[in-house]
C-alpha cells in the first residue's frame, strides 16, 4: 500500500476572481494553509478547493483499491452537509475563479460536518470506491493515473481533484478543509523488474540436439 500526500493545494474564490490562493499560508482556527468550499453569505462569496497528487510512485502498478481523505476542521453546523469530489485537470498559479481548472468526472458525494463545535470536532472525510454519487470507480480513477504515470510524462505523473459544494448559494453547505491534510491511498501490485545479470549454470550454448535421421527399411 502506498499512502500520497497532496503535492499542492488551491482555493479559488469568486470574491477574488483573480486569484488562485495557491498553496497559500493562511491561518484559520490554527490550521495553516487551508481551502474553502461552498458559500458563507448566500453566493457572493463561493470558494472551490483543489489537490494535486504526484503519481510517479505508483507508475505502472496495478492498483486493487483506492480512497482519498481530506481533513475539514470548520462546518456551517453539526448537521452533516454534501461536499462532492470531482476529478480536475492539473492546476498552476495562473487559474483562479476566472480561469478555474477543467472538472470532470464526479467521484463521490459525502455528507459531513467536522470542526464547528466539540460536539462535532475537525475530522478527516473520506472517500472511497462505495462512496455514493459517482459516476465513475476512485480505483479505476487511480488505475487511469498509475497507467498515465507510466509513460515518464511530467504532467502524467500529477492528478488533480477538486472539491465542491453541490449548493453553491447555501450557506450550511460552507467547509473549510486543511491545505496539507489530503491524502490519496492506494493498494497495488508492481510489475516486477527484470534481474540483471541473468545466466544459467551450467552455461549451455543449446538446449535441443538435433534428432538423428534414420532410413525407412
Amino acid at each position: 500500500p502506498s499512502s500520497l500526500a497532496s503535492a499542492h493545494y488551491m482555493y479559488i474564490s469568486s470574491a477574488d476572481p483573480a486569484v488562485s490562493h495557491l498553496d497559500n499560508n493562511t491561518t484559520d482556527h490554527g490550521v495553516t494553509g487551508i481551502t474553502k468550499v461552498g458559500t458563507w453569505d448566500g453566493g457572493p462569496d463561493t470558494d472551490r478547493a483543489f489537490y494535486q497528487f504526484s503519481t510517479s510512485a505508483i507508475a505502472g502498478a496495478s492498483v486493487v483499491s483506492a480512497s482519498m481523505s481530506f481533513h475539514e476542521f470548520w462546518s456551517y453546523s453539526c448537521t452533516p452537509e454534501e461536499v462532492d469530489l470531482y476529478t480536475a485537470a492539473n492546476f498552476t498559479s495562473a487559474n483562479s475563479w476566472n480561469s478555474p481548472p477543467a472538472a470532470y468526472g464526479e467521484f463521490g458525494a459525502l455528507r459531513a460536518a467536522h470542526g464547528y463545535s466539540s460536539s462535532c470536532p475537525a475530522d478527516l472525510v473520506t472517500f472511497t470506491p462505495s462512496t455514493p454519487g459517482s459516476s465513475g470507480n476512485l480505483t479505476t480513477l487511480a488505475q487511469q493515473w498509475a497507467t498515465n504515470a507510466a509513460d515518464g510524462t511530467q504532467n502524467h505523473q500529477l492528478a488533480s481533484v477538486e472539491l465542491r459544494s453541490p449548493d453553491e448559494v447555501d450557506d450550511s453547505y460552507w467547509k473549510k478543509f486543511a491545505g496539507n491534510g489530503a491524502t490519496l491511498s492506494i493498494t497495488y501490485n508492481s510489475t516486477p523488474s527484470v534481474v540483471a545479470g541473468r545466466s544459467t549454470s551450467p552455461a549451455r550454448s543449446s538446449w535441443c540436439t538435433a534428432p538423428t535421421r534414420r532410413s525407412a527399411r
